[in-house]
């Protein structure tokens, strides 16, 4: 057991430190959630830009239209071609690569030149609070990146288009290569199903079209982000073991955008709230610090409680190791306990009973490490974590329905994921629906029924007889 990497991360100037995910990363927030923002403001075009700047290796985005694309191709283009035929490409740039004063993205190669989302009625702290939010869940997304996908085999195709290849080698020519290296970038532990789920459906997505790629990658990259965090959280729970299993995905019951929600609907039962209730939504922090403690302490990071139990299980010294760990927690709960007492709300956050640190077990010992962090705990951290992560889902995927939290998808996300779990191939629509388990994904049947109404109205779902036993979807992006 590394006791020495546990002192120095809890400790700072010789004082207690409510360190915070100093082993292992789980989610892309930070305890002072006023310093990094991101939510339905912010849109997901800026969370790709940033991803791809990580991916492909940029720093260089476009501000301006004019300053930063228009001049840049002028400049490409002098050794190239006469003045006056330089003046006549000039407002066409201009006019392509400028949509509402934004720049206007036409191959997936310009992707990495989007910037982060701001706004010019924001003032610039406030901007920068947005900036570092989208960042971090870029970073969070850009941690599923696999080997295959750093190959150059499955990098983004350049164009055959000659506007889009001027374009491009005029913007190459005055990048800034990437100053984070890999030894000082941020990452986060996703797990293993979601990342290799995530590298299969990104390569396939990089095979489509050029303007196909461009306009779903976005929503590709948003989803995985909520996926996985669905995916993770409800892991977090020391308590609840039948949730510690990876292999399948935890389901949820989701509604299309245009329906209603009732109180015994499934969506809403069945839903957000069946693994994200809000009681466990506010121990995000204390859960993820008990997880943060067990990496330190195995020189992790290792993994989830699954990962830390089997590592323990490995080791037989627990006689050399007994003293150690309850000189451990009781020094954790003394000063745990002394730092919250000194808030003004410290009578929400202790615990109400003091904890007898003797072990007689590797396990004991996780779970009374367990119940100190999620029983000492921070006031302030339980709603702004909680917040932090249903701005998150709002962007895209979650919705107030009268009260309840519903999870929902919209015409463009719908046909996309049915694009997306059929890899566009025609299969009878119970098996599509079945593979969109694999994606947490469920539906009630009437949510079934509007979808396939929806599906026929597209004349994107084939009866094979008039008696409509066996239908067929077929959606191509």
């Amino acid at each position: 057991m590394n006791y020495k990497a546990y002192n120095d991360k809890f400790t700072l100037s010789g004082k207690y430190h409510d360190a915070f995910q100093g082993c292992i990363r789980i989610v892309p927030f930070i305890t002072n959630a006023s310093q990094s923002i991101y939510d339905k403001t912010c849109g997901v075009i800026g969370v790709t830009g940033e991803f791809f700047r990580l991916w492909q290796g940029s720093e260089e985005f476009v501000q301006n239209v004019n300053q930063d694309v228009v001049e840049p191709v002028k400049i490409y283009l002098k050794e190239k071609m006469d003045v006056d035929s330089i003046s006549k490409i000039e407002p066409i740039v201009s006019d392509i690569m400028n949509i509402n004063d934004s720049f206007n993205v036409v191959d997936t190669s310009f992707f990495k030149y989007v910037p982060v989302a701001t706004s010019s009625e924001q003032g610039k702290r406030l901007n920068q609070k947005f900036q570092r939010g989208q960042r971090r869940i870029a970073e969070y997304i850009y941690s599923m990146v696999g080997a295959d996908l750093q190959t150059k085999e499955h990098s983004f195709k350049e164009s055959d288009n000659l506007f889009c290849r001027i374009i491009h080698e005029a913007l190459e020519n005055k990048a800034i290569p990437l100053s984070r290296t890999k030894d000082n970038s941020v990452e986060y532990y996703i797990l293993p199903q979601i990342k290799e789920q995530f590298n299969r459906d990104f390569i396939w997505l990089l095979k489509h079209r050029n303007n196909v790629t461009v306009r779903y990658i976005p929503l590709l990259l948003h989803f995985y982000a909520c996926f996985s965090m669905m995916q993770i959280i409800p892991r977090l729970d020391f308590k609840n073991q039948e949730l510690w299993k990876t292999d399948e995905p935890l389901v949820y019951y989701y509604m299309l955008a245009s329906e209603h929600a009732t109180a015994r609907s499934e969506a809403v039962l069945q839903g957000w709230s069946q693994y994200m209730k809000e009681d466990d939504l506010d121990l995000i922090f204390g859960r993820i610090q008990c997880l943060d403690i067990l990496n330190i302490l195995l020189d992790g990071p290792v993994g989830l409680y699954s990962d830390l139990l089997a590592r323990l299980a490995q080791q037989d010294n627990f006689k050399e190791e007994k003293d150690a760990l309850e000189e451990l927690l009781a020094k954790y709960q003394t000063q745990k306990r002394e730092a919250l007492d000194s808030r003004q709300n410290a009578k929400n956050s202790l615990a109400k009973e003091l904890v007898d640190p003797h072990i007689d077990s590797y396990e004991e010992f996780v779970r009374k490490l367990y119940y100190l962090c999620t029983n000492n705990h921070p006031a302030e951290y339980k709603t702004r974590f909680r917040r932090s992560l249903l701005d998150l889902m709002r962007v895209k995927l979650l919705e107030n329905r009268r009260g309840y939290w519903v999870l929902t998808l919209d015409d463009e996300m719908l046909l996309f994921m049915i694009a997306l779990v059929t890899k566009e191939r025609r299969v009878k629509i119970d098996e599509m629906y079945r593979k969109f388990a694999d994606y947490g994904i469920c539906f009630n049947m009437a949510t079934r029924s509007l979808i396939e109404k929806y599906l026929l109205k597209l004349n994107l779902l084939d009866r094979k007889s008039d008696s409509g036993e066996a239908q067929y979807v077929k959606v191509f992006l």
